[in-house]
């Protein structure tokens, strides 16, 4: 009876053990299969432990609704799209935009009259990745890249059932994607590649009127795939790829304007990071990166909430991580979404997975 008994003890120590550190690593779970495209995917948070995931599975754009325990819900936004973005507001209502590649038009969607209702931004678009955000107030902000002479950036901001769209910066040459944010003071921050510049750029009408600047010295390769936040003091942090000159490597840089002037950083020295890179920041100021290591084919996390920069492997099967998304919960969690194998995946771990490695 005894010898039962201390195997039994043994037993749950041993499950105890275990499970404690499943919850200090990540929860990987598959959303969807057959997802034999490559595009976006674009996560964000609802209410009550709820995360929304958009991607395009064959050529339809869909909405996952995934919740802690259960099958991910899907539902059809679009039978033809590319590019989408999903973005949620403070009612739990949930908003996307996509691009209609045979129209060349801009479509929003959202559920916020209780039904999908549809709407046409804007027509005549590039083949860039638009983004989407909503700020304070509620309001729905989405950056994208017309397809005239020039490739106009645009910004456009919804005002009742329509929309008001302006132009920020002509690019002349454009492709991957854009980011967008909004500050709390309503200020509008875009991320961009200016191909007739061959820079990054960074825009604002913090001032009033739009003002756009080089965020990097245009000595190196700079690619087109960037990634933005905005935090609550309303300094930027940006995600971007740069090539280097001599090794041709691919590598992954993090610029910040929270002290003033531009101050760039190398999260990951080891990793090569060419087209997938995302970032989100915490309400303490700090960075966190998602993105896919071309060396290793996996999906990495790095974050400097310690002081420095910690990086950790998340999905370590190879060829997983591609068009990542990232977000943070108030729980004090990470979530990516992303792709391989053919399917689209969802990972949450804590912000400090990376700090324990």
């Amino acid at each position: 009876m005894r010898v039962k008994t201390l195997h039994i003890v043994i037993l749950l120590l041993l499950l105890a053990a275990l499970s404690a550190g499943d919850e200090g690593g990540p929860v990987i779970e598959r959303v969807d299969d057959g997802i034999p495209s490559y595009d976006n995917t674009s996560i964000a948070l609802g209410q009550g432990g709820d995360v929304f995931i958009a991607a395009v599975k064959g050529h339809e754009v869909m909405l996952y609704t995934c919740r802690p325990g259960h099958v991910a819900e899907p539902r059809r936004l679009a039978p033809l799209g590319v590019h989408p973005a999903v973005a949620t507001d403070g009612l739990g209502h949930v908003h996307a935009v996509y691009l209609d590649p045979q129209q060349k038009t801009l479509i929003y969607t959202t559920d916020e009259s209780g039904s999908w209702m549809n709407t046409t931004i804007d027509t005549n678009l590039a083949d860039v990745a638009p983004a989407l955000t909503i700020d304070g107030l509620g309001k729905p902000h989405v950056a994208y890249v017309s397809d005239d002479a020039q490739k106009t950036l645009r910004h456009g901001v919804a005002t009742g059932d329509d929309w008001k769209t302006e132009p920020v910066e002509t690019l002349d040459w454009a492709s991957g994607n854009v980011s967008l944010a909004v500050d709390v003071r309503g200020k509008v921050h875009v991320v961009y590649y200016n191909g007739g510049e061959k820079l990054l750029k960074y825009a604002t009408n913090c001032e009033g009127a739009w003002k756009s600047v080089a965020v990097v010295s245009p000595l190196a390769t700079y690619g087109p795939v960037s990634s933005l936040a905005v935090d609550t003091r309303g300094s930027v942090h940006i995600a971007f790829v740069v090539t280097e000159p001599t090794s041709n490597h691919h590598l992954l840089l993090y610029a910040t304007n929270v002290a003033g002037p531009w101050t760039f950083q190398q999260p990951d020295a080891v990793s090569q990071v060419q087209r997938f890179v995302s970032v989100a920041v915490d309400l303490q100021f700090h960075a966190h990166f998602a993105y896919f290591d071309e060396a290793t084919q996996q999906l990495r996390y790095a974050a400097n909430i310690t002081g420095e920069w910690k990086t950790a492997a998340v999905d370590k099967i190879h060829g997983m991580g591609l068009w990542n998304s990232a977000a943070l919960d108030s729980a004090g969690r990470v979530h990516v979404s992303y792709l391989g194998e053919s399917s689209l995946w969802h990972a949450a771990f804590p912000q400090g997975y990376c700090a324990t490695q």
